[in-house]
């Protein structure tokens, strides 16, 4: 019910639509809140975005996607939310249109580069909280994705700035050296 009143949709459109700090401000979500809404929202991308890749042909990008999350655990025994039963259901409902329908009208590019600025503007913090572990991971797993499924957001990438940062490198080498 929720897939075919269109709840997907408003996911994509509620985050999209989030408003991150920008030209030259210091980009802070200003309260946890915040920080908790956007942690969910890109769980619930990811987790439907995987769903609707693990029933289409494009089903490797959720196997890749999956090992990556899975060796990046700290506990080799935990395995990810995306393999319970639960996971399973959401993928026996995403089989055919509906998974065809979520792939097909995101905006990657635009999606990627939400993405970053989120992942970049957390990058800014002096200190690291869970909530922003939780986005930096969902993030992640959405941009590999993402990637995986069209390859030439690679080149995009390779060229994102934002008033924070002025590289691809310093973007990797700051998400390297600050999230352990």
């Amino acid at each position: 019910m929720f897939l075919k009143s269109n709840g997907f949709d408003y996911i994509l459109r509620v985050f999209m639509e989030k408003q991150i700090a920008s030209n030259g401000e210091r980009g802070e979500f200003q309260s946890q809140f915040e920080l908790k809404h956007v942690a969910f929202l890109l769980k619930l991308l990811r987790i439907f975005i995987m769903a609707a890749f693990s029933t289409t042909d494009d089903s490797s990008i959720y196997t890749v996607v999956s090992l990556v999350r899975r060796q990046s655990t700290q506990d080799d025994n935990k395995m990810p939310e995306d393999s319970g039963s639960r996971f399973k259901e959401l993928q026996k409902l995403m089989a055919g249109p509906i998974g065809e329908s979520i792939i097909s009208q995101i905006d990657y590019k635009q999606l990627q580069h939400k993405i970053l600025t989120v992942i970049s503007q957390i990058l800014t913090k002096e200190t690291m909280i869970f909530e922003d572990k939780l986005i930096i991971e969902n993030a992640l797993s959405l941009l590999v994705g993402c990637i995986l499924h069209k390859n030439e957001l690679l080149s995009d990438l390779y060229t994102f700035t934002s008033p924070s940062i002025s590289s691809c490198e310093e973007f990797v080498l700051s998400g390297l050296l600050y999230c352990p």
